[in-house]
């Protein structure tokens, strides 16, 4: 992937980083085209002379094998006013998806469940924030223990959590049900140094064994 930095004012100092860590005026600065070739965080600042700095823009490149990346997912029908009791059903269809957003499970728009699963990669040992965002209610849950509960029928709803996730591959679901009226689920996490961004599908694998 080929990136370009701008900024308006073209007699600013743009200082990038590629690792993740928020840049400073001793950071790099962007004079030609980014050749990004592996899954990579391009964070960007504007320096000018006389002026403030301006806020750090953020971009999320992710490359990944859709052999082995990826979410396994188990597809229900029915009418809830909660997440039900997964155990208890049998899907109407299972597989594997790269992608988490309810609309592009066509077989039906309304009263539906969709239960994902992987293995989330975890490359360093520290306290993440996980995001659902989702209508009607979701759950997010890593070694079976639940982090974020954003249960129910509503609209748009956003919650967080928090966990300590040492290295290694970790177990992670996330439930989802549809009502009636739209349906979403968007998910995310951050760290306390890097930014909210979706859950990269390169540290997500089918198999907790490749």
């Amino acid at each position: 992937i080929k990136v370009k930095i701008t900024c308006p004012a073209a007699d600013a100092e743009i200082h990038y980083t590629l690792d993740g860590s928020i840049p400073t005026v001793q950071s790099p600065v962007f004079k030609a085209v980014l050749d990004i070739e592996k899954s990579t965080d391009v964070m960007a600042m504007a320096c000018k002379q006389g002026f403030e700095s301006s806020s750090v823009c953020f971009s999320s490149f992710d490359f990944y094998n859709p052999s082995v990346n990826g979410w396994n997912y188990s597809y229900y029908e029915g009418t809830w006013t909660k997440l039900p009791d997964f155990s208890k059903l049998h899907p109407v269809k299972k597989g594997k998806t790269t992608s988490t957003d309810p609309n592009n499970f066509k077989w039906h728009d309304l009263n539906f469940a969709i239960e994902f699963e992987a293995f989330i990669q975890i490359s360093k040992e520290d306290v993440y924030t996980f995001y659902t965002s989702s209508d009607d209610g979701s759950k997010l849950i890593i070694d079976e223990k639940t982090v974020v509960d954003n249960d129910g029928i509503h609209g748009v709803i956003e919650n967080t959590g928090k966990i300590k996730l040492t290295i290694g591959k970790h177990n992670i679901k996330v439930d989802y049900f549809q009502g009636l009226g739209g349906k979403s689920l968007n998910i995310a996490y951050r760290t306390k140094v890097k930014p909210k961004k979706q859950i990269p599908l390169s540290i997500l694998y089918y198999e907790s064994v490749q």
